[in-house]
């Protein structure tokens, strides 16, 4: 968890009074949880997860507004990569991200999708929350040379998270529910229409009730990657 002292997060949780835990390790469990997916996985059939996880009363994804090279949006479906530790997920020990989620081949247009499904069916959202006051376009980090900073200036939250994303899809300036190869979901299948049609909520926005600002009053639109 070098992250944790880099960027700030552990005076953060020292003035909350809080535990900072790294997903990567059991720690403090002696082992792993395997959980099932379920009938009708679309990649893994089980998966590995810290303990603390199968404890929590809530279960919040806090992500960022950003569009994804690999799979078009990364909102708070595709924030769950990071839950499954890092060294039983990748394809080979030098692999620096979960690159058996992208398919050893290199293959990711339905697989990584499919994983991003599999890990919202095993651990359900209580709550997505999406940061868009400071965050990036084009690209989810400066390894995408496209990638330029931004200020939306929003946050968009929703007890479903298929919703919160489909809502957040249509405020950067895309079509929640488009197949590929349509912006933004370039290269990858949709993994909104993915999550709806197994019911894990809906991804058209006149299913969605938005409290609030009005979609159209606070569009910004993003350049996809």
């Amino acid at each position: 968890a070098e992250s944790y002292p880099r960027w700030g997060y552990v005076d953060v949780a020292d003035a909350l009074g809080a535990t900072l835990i790294d997903l990567n390790g059991p720690d403090p469990y002696a082992d792993f949880a395997t959980a099932s997916v379920g009938e009708g996985a679309f990649i893994y059939q089980d998966l590995l997860f810290n303990h603390i996880l199968e404890e929590a009363d809530v279960f919040i994804s806090a992500a960022k507004m950003k569009c994804h090279w690999s799979c078009g949006v990364t909102l708070s479906l595709k924030n769950l990569i990071g839950l499954v530790p890092l060294s039983y997920y990748r394809c080979s020990p030098y692999h620096g991200h979960r690159s058996d989620f992208h398919g050893c081949d290199g293959n990711f247009r339905t697989r990584l999708p499919g994983v991003i499904v599999d890990l919202t069916r095993v651990r359900p959202i209580h709550l997505a929350l999406i940061d868009g006051i400071k965050t990036v376009e084009a690209g989810e980090g400066p390894w995408i040379n496209t990638m330029a900073p931004v200020e939306p200036g929003l946050l968009v939250a929703g007890k479903n998270p298929v919703a919160t994303d489909a809502v957040t899809t249509a405020v950067m300036g895309f079509d929640p529910t488009v197949t590929y190869p349509s912006v933004p979901f370039l290269r990858s299948d949709n993994h909104l229409n993915l999550a709806c049609a197994v019911g894990l909520g809906p991804n058209r926005l006149e299913e969605v009730e938005v409290v609030g600002a009005a979609i159209d009053d606070v569009r910004y639109e993003f350049k996809p990657c």
